[in-house]
């Protein structure tokens, strides 16, 4: 029985293999993991939110599309992939709207999933709607943002090794599982 061990490099090369092979719904779910991963090897203190959100707008943040909407600031952008984490990884849904009272700061309705692999640009990982109805009386903002799932995944690969490098971290610092490779071919 052979043993394998399972580190962040095997992650990397894996979400790699997975856009290559246009398997973007694993890629960006997988990907969407590496804040958690990297984030608590510099505070396992704090709670997961907190580090999540710090560290996407630590290592992502030249990667984010340029703010031009009065509603929304660079910081904001962490909480917004913190979101878009907990609704897929934990409600494989696209309406967050209904969690939305949980987070603090800039909330979502919905996210909105898409693919262009013509795309060249990391400003165009994330695009942000804003739509008012007035029909009820009020003004009620709905905020959608549409994901590029490609895009998101590789920016949050492209953020990894951008921890990885700032923070001079060898490989044996990152947690690992180990597999036991039974009857493999």
């Amino acid at each position: 029985m052979e043993i394998y061990d399972y580190d962040i490099y095997h992650i990397l090369r894996e979400i790699n293999a997975c856009i290559d092979k246009k398997l973007y719904y694993v890629a960006l779910t997988t990907a969407l993991t590496l804040p958690d991963i990297c984030s608590k090897l510099e505070s396992k203190e704090e709670k997961v939110k907190k580090r999540y959100v710090k560290w996407c707008n630590t290592y992502l943040f030249e990667y984010l599309p340029p703010v031009d909407n009065w509603l929304i600031q660079k910081t904001d952008w962490g909480n917004i992939i913190y979101q878009l984490r907990c609704g897929i990884l934990h409600n494989a849904e696209n309406d967050v709207e209904m969690q939305a009272d949980k987070y603090k700061g800039f909330k979502v309705d919905r996210f909105q999933f898409y693919i262009d692999d013509n795309e060249e640009c990391y400003a165009h990982s994330m695009k942000m709607h804003v739509y008012e109805n007035r029909c009820t009386g009020y003004t009620e903002k709905k905020v959608e943002i549409d994901v590029n799932m490609r895009f998101m995944a590789f920016i949050l690969v492209q953020g990894t090794l951008k921890f990885i490098q700032a923070n001079k971290i060898d490989e044996e610092k990152f947690p690992s599982v180990k597999i036991n490779m039974l009857n493999t071919y």
